[in-house]
């Protein structure tokens, strides 16, 4: 190889590696999705374990947090629900190498949050203002942080159940294709639940969340009974249909992809 052609050809690997993309790169939308999702794994995965039985908030579900007993992820109430991850974390002590709660254990104080508080946390990792809301505060219209994921079209109606059935399958099929990691969904009808996307899989119509979701028949509904939060966990479009969820997003993230 000549002087100039070998010349030449370390500027062409130069320029190669100069104009070649960093797949690591991440943008400001998509660092913050990820924080977001990555606080909803935290606040899941916290391990804690009980001073003394705790009566869970809704005594009709006979289900008792017992003393001694590893559980997994902040508990669910609908009475002291305005614990988000850190501050749940200031009721742990070390006993015995175990992250012991010694607050409140009420069933109507001990310390936890719900489906909507949760949500409400985990964005507020992004929105440092943003409200802890109930899922009847979480339509778009109501609440100018939220907006609304894909081009379904919403008036006044007062459920979800009527902004699907006024949209129908196809329209809301393909909004759920647009929802994002760090987006939700949304079901209210006389009662509500919000779930986080932890991720989404287009192709296969199907995404998966994170969420707080309390108890069914007396069993934790998370992690081998051993919580009351999912994280992962898989639901299908048709599923999200039928059971008549919307797609939404925290309005400060997807400023940040203007």
């Amino acid at each position: 190889m000549t002087k100039i052609s070998f010349v030449a050809f370390l500027l062409a690997v130069v320029v190669d590696v100069s104009v070649a993309p960093n797949v690591n790169a991440q943008t400001s939308e998509e660092k913050a999705r990820a924080k977001v999702v990555d606080y909803m794994r935290a606040a899941t995965s916290i391990k804690w374990t009980p001073s003394e039985d705790i009566p869970y908030w809704n005594k009709s579900q006979g289900f008792s947090f017992k003393k001694g007993v590893t559980y997994y992820g902040i508990p669910y109430t609908q009475a002291n629900r305005d614990y988000d991850l850190e501050k749940f974390k200031t009721l742990l002590k070390d006993v015995n190498g175990q992250a012991t709660y010694v607050g409140p254990n009420g069933s109507q104080s001990y310390a936890g949050n719900d489906c909507s508080s949760c949500v409400s946390h985990a964005w507020r990792t992004i929105d440092a203002s943003f409200p802890t809301l109930s899922t009847d505060g979480m339509f778009p219209k109501r609440q100018k942080r939220i907006v609304a994921v894909g081009a379904y079209e919403f008036n006044d109606e007062k459920t979800t159940i009527d902004i699907v059935k006024n949209n129908g399958k196809a329209v809301i099929k393909e909004a759920y294709k647009a929802l994002k990691p760090g987006d939700a969904v949304l079901y209210r009808g006389k009662a509500g639940h919000v779930m986080m996307v932890t991720r989404n899989d287009p192709e296969h119509n199907r995404l998966y969340i994170a969420d707080q979701t309390g108890c069914d028949n007396g069993v934790p509904k998370g992690r081998d009974g051993q919580s009351t939060m999912r994280f992962d966990y898989e639901w299908t479009y048709d599923r999200l249909f039928e059971n008549n969820y919307i797609p939404i997003g925290l309005k400060a993230i997807y400023d940040l992809g203007k």
